[in-house]
């Protein structure tokens, strides 16, 4: 059993998480409070490897869309996935 718990509500890019929101019209919870919380993309790769190495960008698509300027005209293959974490691996 879980007392409290962070999620993700809302982006300045995307707007609302359709599937927190889900998950929150689904469960008995309640909102307690609000934090905003700046976020810093990294894009994670293989020791030694440079951009122009890079061919395949797998992340969540939020996470894709909210790195958009940086990953424009790259070439690279954007790739969603469930969740950053997964995609990581």
């Amino acid at each position: 059993e879980v007392g409290f718990g962070v999620v993700p509500f809302e982006n300045s890019y995307t707007g609302e998480v359709g599937e927190v929101l889900d998950l929150l019209m689904r469960y008995d919870v309640y909102i307690n409070d609000i934090y905003d919380l700046r976020i810093s993309q990294n894009l994670l790769g293989v020791k030694e490897a440079t951009l122009e190495d890079i061919k395949q960008v797998y992340s969540k698509d939020q996470a894709i869309y909210q790195s958009k300027k940086f990953l424009e005209g790259r070439g690279y293959e954007l790739i969603p996935y469930p969740n950053t974490a997964l995609a990581a691996e």
